[in-house]
């Protein structure tokens, strides 16, 4: 299984990456959001069976994850329509649920593969469609998306050097980081372009050196 959830790992970082090409050259998400229903329902039709075990059926951290996956994907699919306040206030909703999944599956020892790779691949989707939209909508520079982006790209470096099968680096930073991200990608919806610019910029630059410091610590392995 743990085999399986890399190769996914690795297809879904190709397919996220050329969809957010795509989302940036037509000006919407929906290639995104099309291609991650696609290669997720692909992960649960993998993984279902390694999970059937877990009770109530699927486990109540994954019920979280899915729930999360579910409302990100409707939220932005939604974006234009809502209103900026409701649109972030969804969005913390969804950041908030990172750490309830997580307490839930160490709580009831339901941590599995297949459950760390849904959970991380639906905090990478929210850096990615969340910085495309503050892009594509506020003008905030072309380097947020790229940091919203990194961790397809980085999937996909590691692939091409070899690295993949190397042992995973754990930051004892990183979560934090992400979830300031993730917080600070929503600044440009509700404050001025001239304050949420250097929230955004001290955010990239946190989640970049995240990325660096943990392709430094591999490559020493």
């Amino acid at each position: 299984m743990i085999q399986q959830i890399r190769r996914w790992n690795e297809i879904h970082a190709i397919l996220m990456l050329a969809a957010a090409m795509v989302a940036i050259a037509v000006g919407t998400p929906d290639p995104m959001l099309i291609m991650a229903v696609g290669s997720f329902a692909l992960l649960f039709a993998m993984g279902y069976r390694h999970i059937a075990h877990l009770k109530p059926w699927g486990g109540l951290a994954n019920w979280v994850t899915m729930f999360r996956l579910i409302a990100l994907l409707l939220v932005v699919w939604q974006a234009a329509r809502l209103d900026a306040v409701i649109f972030v206030a969804a969005c913390v909703l969804i950041i908030a649920g990172d750490g309830i999944d997580g307490y839930l599956a160490r709580k009831y020892h339901q941590e599995t593969p297949f459950g760390a790779a849904l959970d991380l691949e639906v905090d990478a989707l929210f850096a990615a469609l969340i910085a495309l939209l503050a892009w594509q909508w506020y003008n905030v520079g072309i380097w947020v998306l790229v940091a919203g982006l990194l961790r397809y790209g980085f999937v996909i470096l590691l692939l091409v050097l070899g690295w993949n099968q190397r042992p995973k680096v754990h930051l004892r930073e990183g979560k934090t980081i992400a979830v300031l991200f993730f917080l600070a990608l929503l600044t440009p919806f509700l404050l001025p372009l001239a304050v949420s610019w250097w929230i955004l910029l001290v955010a990239s630059l946190a989640i970049i050196y995240s990325f660096v410091r943990e392709f430094v610590l591999l490559a020493r392995r």
